[in-house]
């Protein structure tokens, strides 16, 4: 039977640093996706002080340096981190309210504190409600990028 392989990452302890292979392993994770216009929502879970929040901002941080984007210029837009901003800061980015072009590229949006989001109830029923959203955000974002 024939073998398959969603990305394979060259690594040469030589010449490779520390993170280099942590770079390449969520570029071609995520990257790809998007620029395939692919959906691409990540969960990522844990208890309070476990590295959700530094994790995800790692993950941000690598996929706008990997598209040439200055993280610091698009951080506050995207980054939620209360239920009230997550509908003004998604409008932003899909229809560019400023009028500027500054979150033409964005196409990055991290939901800090999801269980606010979801009223601190974990039903599957909600989580899987708020995959559908975050899909359709995405696929929207996509379209207005192109």
């Amino acid at each position: 039977m024939g073998k398959f392989i969603d990305f394979a990452v060259a690594y040469d302890p030589s010449k490779d640093k520390e993170g280099d292979i942590a770079e390449r392993i969520i570029i071609s994770l995520f990257l790809k996706r998007i620029q395939d216009k692919k959906p691409c929502v990540v969960f990522i879970g844990g208890d309070s002080g476990e590295g959700k929040s530094w994790s995800s901002l790692t993950i941000q941080e690598i996929l706008c340096k990997a598209q040439g984007q200055d993280i610091n210029n698009i951080f506050d837009d995207i980054n939620v981190y209360k239920t009230q901003e997550s509908p003004i800061k998604l409008d932003n980015l899909l229809f560019d309210k400023e009028k500027t072009g500054r979150l033409k590229k964005a196409n990055i949006i991290c939901i800090h504190e999801a269980r606010e989001v979801v009223r601190q109830s974990y039903g599957v029923h909600l989580l899987i409600k708020l995959y559908q959203m975050l899909t359709q955000c995405l696929e929207q974002l996509r379209d207005y990028a192109s």
